[in-house]
């Protein structure tokens, strides 16, 4: 069919010529106009041809090109899957060896090399050095101090390769590290021990400890009603009811410590079950704060009592346990002093501190035994804080 066009386009390109030739020889014009109907019609049929199979392998190349974006698409999606779950998998111990490090290595260099950009190898090269120095942590220290921190940095580490492959696969930019990390520790499993040295089994052992007389792990959905006494052993403090208080921003860390206000803050707009939770705190209780970013908790405090700046009625309420309620009007110092994120500036309607007692505190945090609690404050499960305070305990 190609050749048949070819040569009607030859044709009607000859004719053509020789209609011109009849003109200028002055030929009888019967012969030249019929030799150029017959070069138009030639002409006609061997352009349309020829435009018809541009057309069509213009699409041929666009369907060929659409079945291996497809195809590399299947592949990738295969690949992908495959090593993120290996990766995960190397972590289900609680360590990484070197062995399954050199496994990792295998993977990405055997088939996921093949599928990321240069910028996304640049990332997983960050990453991988992050996790290849935080292995080191993995055996320094014979106590496990050293040990929690560097498995939670690991499993914030996979969140973020995984994040990075997820984002190439669904080609948007959202950023789930924090969900995934959580997502991980949300299943609430100890490792799994294996044949280990004598040392590792240890860390192990310290990981997956849990105090004799605490509550089985549940979920925080049913934390809410849990307000038992709780027993402890030598590292840990008898506590009433244990509470969850994630900190809003790096400024709460200028409040606590050695010489400072030690108050935990929180503000609102609109809202008050912060506030009311706050005054549901008791002086027998335990406070853990929580620091985003992958440092988990990063402090344990004995409640003392609360402070509420009421910005709409203008009065300031502060409450110590065993003491007289004072409430008095706003002044400037007392904002200024206390008002640590600037609340009444951004137009909150109320500042709520709890005014606490440091007990342990490590601003670089000692990673989270487990259960995401999303809320500013909430109560916090018996079993997660028994084993939260002995790690507090170990550093």
């Amino acid at each position: 069919m190609k050749n048949f066009f070819n040569i009607l386009l030859g044709i009607g390109i000859f004719l053509a010529v020789l209609a011109i030739c009849f003109f200028v020889f002055h030929i009888p014009d019967f012969y030249p106009q019929i030799l150029a109907i017959i070069a138009s019609a030639c002409l006609g049929a061997g352009a349309t041809a020829w435009i018809t199979r541009l057309l069509l392998d213009s699409q041929k190349k666009a369907e060929e090109e659409k079945e291996k974006n497809i195809k590399i698409y299947e592949n990738k999606i295969v690949v992908y899957s495959d090593f993120i779950s290996k990766l995960w998998d190397t972590m289900k111990d609680g360590n990484l060896t070197e062995e399954e490090l050199r496994e990792i290595r295998s993977e990405v260099f055997n088939r996921l090399i093949f599928y990321l950009g240069i910028n996304d190898i640049k990332v997983l090269g960050e990453k991988i050095n992050k996790i290849t120095e935080l292995r080191k942590n993995l055996q320094k220290d014979e106590d496990g101090k050293a040990f929690y921190k560097a498995s939670g940095g690991i499993i914030t580490s996979y969140s973020e390769i995984t994040e990075v492959l997820r984002n190439d696969i669904n080609k948007n930019n959202d950023n789930a590290t924090e969900e995934l990390s959580a997502l991980w520790r949300n299943f609430a499993l100890p490792p799994i021990l294996t044949a280990v040295s004598g040392k590792e089994e240890m860390k192990l052992n310290q990981l997956s400890k849990k105090d004799d007389n605490a509550q089985s792990i549940t979920t925080p959905a049913t934390v809410e009603s849990s307000e038992e006494p709780v027993q402890n052993s030598p590292n840990k403090m008898e506590y009433n009811q244990a509470w969850h208080f994630a900190m809003l921003g790096d400024k709460q860390l200028d409040a606590i410590g050695d010489g400072k206000i030690n108050e935990l803050s929180l503000i609102e707009y609109g809202e008050s079950w912060r506030t009311n939770l706050i005054k549901q705190v008791g002086d027998n209780d335990i406070v853990f704060l929580f620091r985003r970013g992958g440092f988990g908790y990063i402090g344990a405090f004995k409640p003392l009592g609360w402070r509420i700046f009421d910005y709409k009625e203008q009065k300031e309420t502060i409450h110590r346990f065993n003491k007289q309620e004072q409430v008095v009007s706003i002044s400037d110092e007392d904002v200024n002093e206390f008002d640590i994120y600037g609340g009444r500036d951004d137009g909150a309607d109320l500042c709520t501190n709890l005014i606490v007692e440091p007990l342990k505190y490590i601003p670089d945090g000692v990673g989270n035994p487990g259960g995401v609690y999303r809320r500013t404050i909430s109560r916090y499960d018996a079993s997660y804080a028994s084993t939260l305070y002995e790690w507090f305990s170990l550093k």
